[in-house]
């Protein structure tokens, strides 16, 4: 006993001992403290604390055995989670406010479209509509932010756009300007690819003692005459193929028509112009006239004065965009009139040819 360190001791009464834990009492009914009792302790070596003697009544025991079990289930109730095994994913994290909004949030747009009472249809009509609103303003809102970026990105980069005259003029304000229309006889010498070809044949002609005048028609045309009657331009056509030329009669007709040009013109130009055509026209017919049976000569004198009066001028019609070729009918309607002062039927017929050719090819902008 003495060398293993345990010590024994003897009582005399009737005892109960009480072990719980690392503690041990003996418990003695009748309170007698003065009795002896025998418990060993445990060695130094084996146990951590020695064994105690306490002294107490029934009542001190309950109280003590109540508080020891307390106290040993509030340790194994504070024991941390971590001993049991991994905590759960959204303990004590600020995830876990956002996803019950989001599954509350779900739990009402379910609700919404699919109602448990009422009127099930108008309902869910109701909440879809409204659920499309608030997910239409989200991609509105996320579509907003991203336009600066996207708008940065194109304004970097440098693209070629092609420049076309046809579709700059199509965005150009226009307006229409009325054309005269007239109908004419051309005694023609043939028609040729190439201008060459058709100034050789009106040299050819002219070595015959006939005048020629090439003009733009049909490709290139070779017109020894014309005339307003086609009775007169047959007759000529007839003495012409005497001579072994191959005289043929054309009917040359032009509708009254209508051509685009720039919007920014004035409105009175816009009405001189279109007053002067009128008169032009009217003038280049009594020439022809006056050519074909050498008679009313002043109604010819008249007719091309008052048109060769009436043009707006150059920077007038310029402003219709086509002044180019109002210009030059201008042109060829004053050497007209100047041969016919001066009785040259050769020249005379030259320029109302020419005159009538560019009258009929007028174009307005593209």
């Amino acid at each position: 006993m003495a060398e293993s360190g345990a010590h024994k001791y003897t009582t005399h009464s009737s005892s109960i001992l009480v072990r719980l834990g690392d503690k041990a009492w003996e418990i003695h009914p009748g309170g007698d403290k003065e009795n002896h009792f025998t418990v060993e302790e445990t060695p130094p070596a084996a146990t951590p604390e020695d064994s105690r003697k306490v002294y107490m009544s029934s009542e001190a025991v309950r109280e003590a055995v109540r508080k020891t079990v307390a106290s040993t289930n509030g340790r194994r109730l504070q024991v941390p989670s971590r001993q049991f095994g991994k905590a759960p994913r959204f303990a004590n994290a600020p995830w876990k406010a956002l996803m019950m909004w989001v599954a509350k949030l779900a739990a009402s747009v379910v609700y919404t479209l699919f109602p448990r009472k009422g009127n099930r249809s108008l309902t869910a009509l109701q909440g879809g509509l409204s659920v499309g609103m608030v997910f239409g303003c989200i991609a509105m809102f996320l579509f907003h932010q991203m336009s600066p970026a996207s708008a940065t990105d194109l304004g970097n980069t440098k693209t070629t756009k092609p420049q076309s005259t046809h579709v700059a003029a199509m965005t150009t304000p226009t307006r229409a300007l009325n054309l005269p229309g007239n109908h004419v006889y051309f005694v023609s010498l043939g028609t040729y690819s190439t201008e060459a070809k058709a100034n050789a044949a009106a040299a050819s002609a002219g070595k015959q003692g006939v005048s020629a005048t090439v003009v733009p028609m049909n490709g290139y045309s070779v017109v020894a005459s014309g005339a307003v009657v086609e009775a007169d331009a047959n007759a000529l056509a007839a003495q012409l193929r005497k001579s072994h030329l191959n005289a043929n009669v054309a009917s040359v007709v032009e509708t009254a028509r209508q051509i685009q040009v720039l919007g920014n013109a004035d409105g009175s130009t816009i009405t001189a112009t279109q007053r002067w055509l009128a008169q032009t026209s009217s003038g280049l017919l009594a020439l022809d006239t006056w050519l074909s049976d050498h008679g009313r000569v002043v109604d010819a004198q008249t007719a091309l004065a008052l048109a060769i009066k009436s043009y707006p001028g150059d920077a007038a019609v310029a402003e219709t965009g086509i002044g180019s070729q109002l210009t030059a009918l201008q042109a060829s309607l004053k050497s007209a009139n100047q041969a016919f002062l001066q009785r040259n039927q050769t020249n005379s017929m030259k320029y109302l040819i020419k005159s009538l050719i560019e009258l009929k090819n007028l174009q307005g902008i593209n």
